[in-house]
């Protein structure tokens, strides 16, 4: 909404212009399959990394030694890990070493 001498006017997408029920509904099938696409595409990157990322309490080898996870972070696809010491890192998946196949 735009205010303009204290009247409200609507901002209309000019595809809306006098357009009836009919292309209201064409226009949110378009817009619904534009969506549906990138949500396949999303989801299938979603479960490409889900494949990868290792089950929380796993054993991984890091660079700097043999770990537990703690967390999987999917969006950034990393881990955090915890050392015999307690000390807790974060990797990448691609820096680390798996000793077994993936369950997930």
């Amino acid at each position: 909404l735009l205010r303009v001498d204290d009247q409200v006017r609507r901002h209309r997408d000019p595809d809306d212009q006098g357009a009836g029920p009919a292309h209201q509904r064409r226009r949110f099938g378009r817009i619904y399959g534009r969506l549906r696409c990138y949500l396949r595409f999303e989801y299938e990157q979603y479960r490409q990394v889900n494949r990868e990322l290792p089950r929380i309490g796993e054993e991984v080898g890091t660079p700097n030694g043999v770990a537990t996870v703690i967390v999987g972070h999917r969006l950034k696809e990393t881990v955090s890990v915890r050392y015999d010491d307690d000390q807790v890192l974060e990797w990448p998946l691609a820096e680390l070493s798996r000793s077994g196949p993936s369950k997930n």
